[in-house]
């Protein structure tokens, strides 16, 4: 999965938030005592109204709250010459930090934030931490409650998280991990423990990897999406799972028989307060849906993915049997391989593994994605759409691109298919998000 850090600069001396509502990764740079590192590319000023005590684990200090009841926390890399390398239980939670907190900066220094530390700050928007942070523990319910956050990112460091600790978290859309993780994972945007496979917190953008066995409790709870699709892979969900949130309609990939299998290994209560939600199994779905796509950076492999999450489709993966490196897509460079196919039409003809995919006469409705690649749809696609019969199908193009549009490539591709029912392509890009994909999908009408 390709990991989004989104940046969010706050100038502490002003005091106000200029960053997007998230929960965001930044990086960091060495700080003195009335600084701040870890959430930016310059030194921040300290807020001067935190409190503190000595850490009783570890050399360094732990703050413990704010006198000043500021919106916008700052907190020191040093105090007193020391580390700062905790925040302590409770200490900016709503029992104790009344006023609402908007943004908060959490040095690299802390490896610890305790278990309701910004409990129920409902306001809090952007929680900064950097990519160098040595942040190794976070407390039960720490950020539970935390109804605006959009956005979060864990760093590689990380091994600990408590109960609950993004409960009721329902805004938030991305989910990263650094990739340096080995106990935790953010694919398909939702957070994973890899011991026990189970999703802990999921987001409204997420899809479900099928490593994922265990639904954990309070995943989805006060989530903002209407669908979630669960993979067969799933063996028990837990209480609470889709309580108080927008869903009305579970997909699940595996017959009616395996879902009466999870459902007596499951909570009774996984979906308290969205007992009406449509259950709508693989054996009783009509649509036949297939998702074809080829991906040469995710990007693409990406929206496919909304698509298939969204109806309840099959994906098909096309794959050159000679993959395309890094190297091989410098679009600039003269020398490479995609420019050398491009300047030439004779080395487009590109083999794949496999371009028939199976049971392809139960398939009504086609979804063919691909990147632009000099205005036209990336050649790759070319040997799926020649190997197969498009008669009585339905077809839907879409692309990803950073700045050119579906152009004459959809036409492209319907000309050279010479039958089906191709509807007018949709470009996406590599920042388009699942509600975008579900607004366009809502709107064919198939």
């Amino acid at each position: 999965m390709k990991k989004t850090v989104k940046l969010f600069i706050m100038i502490a001396t002003a005091l106000c938030l200029i960053s997007a509502f998230v929960f965001s990764a930044c990086g960091g740079e060495t700080g003195g005592n009335n600084s701040a590192n870890g959430g930016g590319d310059a030194n921040h000023e300290a807020t001067d109204t935190l409190t503190f005590e000595k850490s009783a684990a570890q050399e360094g200090y732990i703050v413990t709250g704010d006198e000043g009841q500021t919106a916008n926390i700052v907190i020191p890399a040093e105090h007193e010459g020391e580390p700062v390398v905790g925040i302590a239980d409770s200490a900016f939670g709503y029992a104790q930090h009344t006023s609402a907190i908007l943004s908060v900066l959490i040095p690299d220094s802390v490896t610890e934030i305790g278990k309701n530390a910004f409990h129920n700050q409902s306001a809090l928007a952007s929680v900064n931490i950097g990519t160098n942070s040595k942040l190794k523990k976070i407390g039960n319910n720490a950020f539970s409650g935390n109804s605006s956050l959009q956005s979060i990112y864990l760093p590689a460091g990380l091994s600990e998280l408590g109960d609950d600790v993004f409960n009721n978290c329902g805004a938030l859309d991305t989910i990263t991990v650094a990739a340096g993780n080995t106990r935790y994972s953010g694919a398909g945007n939702c957070l994973i423990d890899l011991e026990t496979n189970t999703l802990i917190r999921g987001s409204n953008q997420s899809v479900i990897p099928e490593t994922v066995t265990k639904i954990g409790a309070a995943a989805f709870r006060r989530a903002t999406m209407t669908t979630l699709t669960i993979p067969k892979s799933v063996t028990s969900i837990e209480k609470y799972a889709i309580s108080d949130s927008a869903i009305t309609k579970v997909v699940y990939k595996g017959t009616s028989e395996e879902w009466d299998t999870l459902m007596a290994a499951s909570s009774k209560y996984w979906n308290m307060g969205n007992e009406n939600a449509e259950i709508v199994c693989s054996d009783a779905q009509t649509s036949h849906i297939l998702v074809v796509y080829f991906s040469a950076t995710g990007n693409t492999e990406k929206i496919a993915g909304y698509i298939a999450d969204i109806t309840g489709a099959t994906t098909f993966e096309l794959v050159p049997q000679n993959p395309y490196t890094a190297d091989d897509l410098k679009y600039g460079d003269g020398n490479s391989r995609v420019s050398k196919e491009h300047g030439d039409q004779s080395l487009r003809d590109i083999p794949l593994v496999k371009s028939a995919p199976d049971n392809w006469e139960d398939y009504t409705t086609v979804f063919v994605g691909y990147p632009i690649w000099w205005g036209e749809a990336a050649w790759p696609v070319n040997g799926f759409i020649k190997a197969n019969d498009f008669t009585g199908k339905t077809v839907v193009p879409f692309c990803t691109a950073a700045s050119s549009d579906v152009g004459n490539s959809d036409d492209q591709l319907k000309n050279l298919a010479g039958a089906g029912d191709w509807k007018a392509g949709r470009r996406f890009f590599s920042s388009s998000a699942k509600d975008d994909v579900q607004s366009w999908i809502d709107g064919l009408n198939l």
